[in-house]
C-alpha cells in the first residue's frame, strides 16, 4: 500500500508518494490549481506508483483554498481528481 499526501495551498499544492513504512518515494511535487498542474499530477501517479498497486490519498481540507475530491475514479487503471478552487 502507497499513500498519496496532498499538501493544500493558496497558489500552489504539493504531492508526495510514501509507503506503509514511511519511507518517501521520490521526491515531492509542488504543482498549481490548473490544467497544467493537474497534468503534473496524474504524471508522478503513473510515475511513481507501481503497477497494479493501490493507494490512499490523503488531503488537509483547509476553506476555502482545498482542493475538492469529486468522485475519484480508475478509467483503464489510471486515477483521476478533480480539482477545484
Amino acid at each position: 500500500m502507497f499513500y498519496l499526501g496532498i499538501d493544500i495551498g493558496k497558489n500552489n499544492h504539493e504531492a508526495g508518494f510514501i509507503r506503509e513504512d514511511g519511507s518517501h518515494v521520490g521526491k515531492s511535487l509542488r504543482f498549481t490549481n490548473t490544467q497544467e498542474g493537474f497534468e503534473k499530477l496524474t504524471q508522478l501517479i503513473q510515475d511513481r506508483l507501481p503497477q497494479d498497486e493501490t493507494f490512499c490519498i490523503g488531503m488537509e481540507p483547509t476553506f476555502p483554498n482545498s482542493v475538492t475530491m469529486k468522485n475519484p475514479r480508475s478509467v483503464e487503471n489510471q486515477w483521476f481528481l478533480a480539482l477545484f478552487s
